[in-house]
């Protein structure tokens, strides 16, 4: 929502209301004046206004000066400027000359819009942004209607990520088998995540551990020390019944299931037995109270497939240190794998709209 400030000037109370694109300012009852310079990027209003109740056009931000008895108000759509000190006139504004009914003016909000998710900080080496969607978060239902296809281009496919189990080395069929996309999302409360996972044969042969489904694992690293599993670390696992399970290495097993805080959903596609997951972790369960743009956080996905009585492959998003830990047995190929330690993760950014 938009910020509200008054000002006075010259016994003028200005109110500004800006919230989106352009704002309507209309004053009444006395003769207009002056429009003061333009506040957090926008510019002076230009115009000379007509006979009568005139109208001028241009862009503002701000009220500045202004003729006794005159009164602004500011309405627009998404960003919001704060009324401050009066401002000088623009250079091009010249004074309304009119009757009852005063002077209307039409511009657009400056960029310094009190948006929390702006101003988007430049992305991270190492990193993938995540967008943000405060004031605009996704309901989890498995629709994904809130999610621009667009956001789906981190991908997951046997030729072009860490991948174990068996495979045709053949991209066309390999991909029907296993292969999938997400998309990553955050708010002032929570972090996102979206996948939409392609695969040919629908299996859940394990009720205990769910890795050995179709599933769909996602990891956090809080605090992003990349090390070994901590508080805030997380590994979760969503197989295609919506069941999920929390692992945090090397706790006991079976895992428990997932907090009742944490919002899964899933759905199928129709096309094969392709399905989508949609997810929501607060941030408080990462040991995040307080998110902010710019902020790193260890993060790395693995796609399940078990096409018989137990899991026949899996793909890995990241494995960007596959032999500093140790920590994974065969028939693991590297010696250091998520599940086990947060070193191979990669890095989501909390980034802008």
């Amino acid at each position: 929502m938009g910020r509200h400030a008054m000002a006075w000037a010259s016994g003028l109370l200005a109110l500004v209301v800006s919230c989106g694109e352009e704002f309507t300012a209309i004053d009444a009852d006395g003769v207009g004046g002056d429009a003061g310079i333009a506040g957090n990027g926008g510019k002076p209003g230009s115009g000379e206004a007509g006979e009568g109740p005139g109208s001028s056009q241009g862009e503002a931000a701000r009220a500045g000066q202004s003729g006794g008895g005159k009164t602004m108000h500011a309405v627009g759509g998404m960003s919001s400027s704060v009324a401050g000190a009066p401002g000088a006139a623009g250079a091009d504004e010249k004074p309304a000359s009119g009757g009852e009914g005063g002077e209307t003016s039409f511009g657009q909000a400056g960029s310094g819009s009190g948006d929390a998710c702006q101003p988007a900080p430049p992305l991270v080496a190492g990193a993938i942004a995540a967008r943000c969607v405060i004031g605009a978060s996704p309901v989890v239902d498995a629709k994904l209607t809130e999610w621009p296809e667009g956001a789906f281009s981190n991908t997951l496919t046997y030729a072009g990520n860490p991948h174990l189990g068996t495979w045709a080395n053949n991209p066309t069929s390999d991909d029907a088998n296993l292969s999938g996309r997400f998309a990553v999302a955050w708010d002032g409360d929570a972090i996102y995540v979206a996948g939409r996972i392609n695969d040919n044969a629908r299996q859940r042969p394990d009720t205990v551990n769910l890795y050995q489904n179709d599933a769909f694992e996602v990891f956090f690293d809080g605090d992003n020390e990349r090390g070994n599993y901590g508080i805030g670390d997380w590994q979760m696992i969503v197989d295609t019944s919506g069941a999920g399970q929390l692992y945090h290495y090397p706790s006991a097993m079976p895992a428990p299931p997932l907090p009742s805080n944490v919002k899964v959903a899933v759905a199928n596609t129709g096309v094969a037995a392709n399905w989508v997951i949609e997810i929501r972790v607060p941030f408080a369960n990462l040991g995040t109270a307080s998110p902010a743009l710019g902020q790193l956080l260890g993060f790395d996905v693995v796609l399940d497939d078990a096409d018989t009585l137990a899991r026949q492959r899996s793909l890995t998003w990241k494995n960007t240190a596959p032999n500093v830990c140790n920590c994974a047995a065969p028939p693991n190929v590297n010696p250091c794998e998520p599940y086990c330690n947060t070193a191979p993760f990669f890095q989501v950014m909390l980034g802008g709209r």
